[in-house]
């Protein structure tokens, strides 16, 4: 396995928000919003000098989050592929966005056609998060089912959804976002589910779990 920490970039900053990493490995989260990023796009190269000349290691990219099925969608997808070929990252990371459910298979095509449409224009592996809930417009499963690169966030499913498609699905996974989901214990905060926390517990069973699968993809804390 090859860890890494996500850490956000700032088109704004005059270090892009990148100083005082060092040699730790890292997952680059681009801006947020896709309105963000377009106003901070014409920065990408300046971004990629500021990388090489500072040796900063990016292992995995990810992209902005703007919609799989946009009509723009090869435009600044392509562009950031374009991107993680110049910082020589192993994949980026796009969201499959939630859809109306009476639309949801018709622009499920739509959004697969765009990302095979991506994975042909370079090496870079286009991956896909793990979201619950059947209303995005890619499932788990369904990454799985249509052959995707699959990126596993511990934090956006059960547990025991994680566990399975560890269980049976590891040769479709490239990538882990690890955290971890608890109950807030703060008395001002009794009875929240806060996601994101650092690993604890189950986190370290995923990776025991992985360990014993072979896996050794990428993991960004």
């Amino acid at each position: 396995m090859n860890f890494s920490i996500r850490h956000p970039i700032n088109f704004v900053s005059p270090d892009f928000h990148l100083s005082g990493i060092g040699e730790t490995p890292i997952e680059l989260a681009l801006p947020y919003k896709l309105e963000d990023y377009l106003q901070g796009r014409r920065r990408l190269s300046e971004v990629a000098a500021y990388i090489k000349d500072g040796g900063v290691k990016v292992l995995t990219i990810h992209a902005t989050q703007g919609h799989l099925t946009d009509g723009g969608f090869l435009d600044w997808g392509g562009e950031i592929m374009k991107f993680a070929e110049q910082l020589q990252a192993r994949s980026v990371v796009f969201h499959p966005e939630n859809s109306a459910k009476k639309r949801r298979l018709e622009v499920q095509v739509i959004a697969l056609q765009n990302l095979k449409t991506l994975q042909r224009i370079t090496d870079v592996t286009v991956a896909i998060e793990t979201f619950g809930g059947p209303r995005r417009v890619l499932t788990p499963e369904e990454i799985i089912f249509n052959g995707l690169p699959l990126i596993l966030d511990t934090s956006h499913l059960e547990q025991n959804k994680t566990m399975y498609l560890i269980r049976e699905h590891h040769g479709g996974i490239v990538g882990l976002h690890l955290s971890e989901t608890r109950v807030d214990e703060h008395p001002e905060h009794q009875g929240e589910t806060n996601q994101h926390q650092p690993v604890k517990d189950f986190g370290f069973k995923v990776l025991d779990a992985l360990i014993l699968k072979g896996w050794t993809g990428t993991v960004a804390l």
